[in-house]
């Protein structure tokens, strides 16, 4: 009878992850194996090739904010529910973006693979996509302005979060934001431009 795993693929990879964004993808699978707590072997025991475990490790997870969208759209006080997508989608991007930047810098083989990869998803094509879903909806239910441009909040939306992290990341700002007080100074700001013009349609107050 086998004996049972004592570690999931997934803490090999969360593992591995943090040494590649920290080290870069030359760091020896040794030194994953230590960070980990299991034999260099059974590193390659679940993934083939240092190649192979750098792709798995590196990959594109689905968005988590993608799933409340539906149960947001039309529901409950819009201007709460803004403010709970930017402050998931911050936490999301400040995860994904490390790793975007990494895939750039890799050349050859490694960034051809890894461009692949992340184009079978495209995050940010995605992510805009869904987004602009979203406002689309908020605009037929009468929630905001008929006159507003659902791709434009969209891109303002998503794109104001992303270039807070990538500030962050390069080291461009005084303090790593707080993702529930920037979410509320984003949406605040937007609100005055995207909100209903009388303020009450379909029950929504400013």
């Amino acid at each position: 009878m086998a004996r049972p795993r004592t570690i999931s693929d997934e803490q090999i990879l969360e593992g591995a992850r943090e040494l590649f964004l920290a080290r870069g993808p030359s760091i020896p699978t040794a030194e994953i194996a230590r960070r980990v707590g299991i034999s260099e072997g059974l590193i390659f025991k679940r993934f083939p090739t240092k190649h192979a475990l750098f792709l798995a490790a590196m990959g594109v997870k689905a968005p988590p904010w993608g799933e409340i969208l539906d149960e947001l759209a039309g529901q409950g006080d819009l201007k709460q529910s803004l403010q709970l997508l930017a402050t998931q989608i911050l936490e999301y991007v400040r995860d994904l973006l490390p790793s975007m930047m990494l895939v750039w810098s890799c050349r050859g083989e490694l960034k051809e693979d890894l461009r692949a990869l992340h184009a079978q998803n495209s995050p940010p094509r995605k992510n805009l996509d869904m987004l602009t879903g979203f406002f689309r909806r908020e605009v037929a239910a009468g929630r905001l302005r008929s006159t507003t441009d659902p791709e434009v909040v969209a891109r303002i939306f998503f794109g104001a979060i992303w270039n807070m992290v990538f500030m962050e990341t390069i080291g461009q700002v005084s303090r790593r934001a707080r993702p529930v007080e920037f979410a509320g100074r984003l949406v605040n700001t937007l609100w005055e431009g995207i909100a209903p013009l009388d303020g009450t349609e379909h029950g929504t107050e400013r």
